[in-house]
This record gives C-alpha cells, sequence and structure tokens, in this order.
C-alpha cells in the first residue's frame, strides 16, 4: 500500500468507496431518504383520516421527538466525521 496520502494540513486522506463514480456512502443516504420521505408521506395520510384515537398524533409525534434528541446527543469521534480538522 505504501505511504499514506495526506492533505498540506498533514490530514490524512481516505479513499471513499465508490459505485460507478458516486460515493457509496451518498447512495445509501439517498436512498434512506426517499424510503423516509415515501414513509413519512404515509403516516400523515394515514393521520389525517383518523376520526378517533386522536391520541395517535401525540405518539407519532413524542416519537419525532426523541429520535431528533436521541441523534442531537449521540457522540462520534472526531475521526469519524469525516472533515480533516487543524489541531
Amino acid at each position: 500500500m505504501g505511504c499514506p496520502k495526506t492533505q498540506s494540513n498533514k490530514a490524512e486522506v481516505r479513499e471513499a468507496l465508490v459505485y460507478r463514480d458516486i460515493p457509496v456512502g451518498f447512495l445509501i443516504t439517498c436512498v434512506v431518504c426517499t424510503i423516509q420521505c415515501v414513509l413519512w408521506i404515509t403516516l400523515l395520510i394515514t393521520v389525517t383520516g383518523l376520526e378517533s384515537h386522536s391520541w395517535f398524533l401525540i405518539a407519532v409525534g413524542g416519537l419525532g421527538m426523541f429520535q431528533n434528541a436521541a441523534l442531537a446527543a449521540i457522540s462520534r469521534n472526531p475521526d469519524k466525521w469525516n472533515l480533516p480538522l487543524l489541531s
């Protein structure tokens, strides 16, 4: 493999896994976002038809807030951010 590639600030350059000249991480992100959009639209259409059991709206809102809080609270090591930070 030889010496690792480095940027001008001495940060190591990591090679991205690509498929047909598009990074695989980007493809996964696009697929997951599309699936989530379809599911959220389906959920909204379903919820608008509710005439009883309106507590379901509170449950869905609470679940969404929990998801956002959990993702915001998860700590990641700066090495995993894929951003070369100067120290």
